[in-house]
């Protein structure tokens, strides 16, 4: 187990970004998404911060993780997270081109983030 730490780790840090992306747009649909396009840019900003620190982290761990083989490919994923969240800008009216461009790039960083958690979850139930 203890050799596995960073696997439990970023696994964690992967339900946290998961969890906090749930919580924002069940907040945001319950309070009329379409009249929120300020704090939907605000999670958007906010979501490129913590997959940025989450990038630092796994980056800061790199040398334990090398056994995995995983490096590569999961930085890779985080730093295209990052930008896909960095990238996504709402207009006042969240149904334009540019906001609907926006919500397409938070699901691709969503997509990226659950593909390292489902490869993460993979990785503890091989262990086990």
């Amino acid at each position: 187990m203890k050799e596995n730490y960073p696997i439990y780790l970023n696994f964690l840090a992967c339900a946290l970004i998961l969890f906090w992306t749930i919580y924002n747009f069940i907040y945001f649909i319950k309070g009329n998404i379409f009249v929120q396009s300020e704090q939907i840019s605000d999670y958007s900003k906010n979501s490129a911060i913590i997959v940025g620190l989450y990038t630092g982290l796994y980056c800061i761990n790199y040398f334990t993780l090398e056994k995995y083989n995983v490096k590569i490919n999961t930085t890779s994923l985080l730093t295209i997270s990052t930008l896909m969240f960095s990238s996504a800008n709402f207009s006042q009216n969240i149904t334009t081109n540019q906001s609907i461009i926006g919500f397409i790039f938070i699901a691709m960083g969503n997509a990226a983030i659950l593909i390292i958690f489902v490869y993460l979850m993979k990785l503890i139930f091989k262990g086990s």
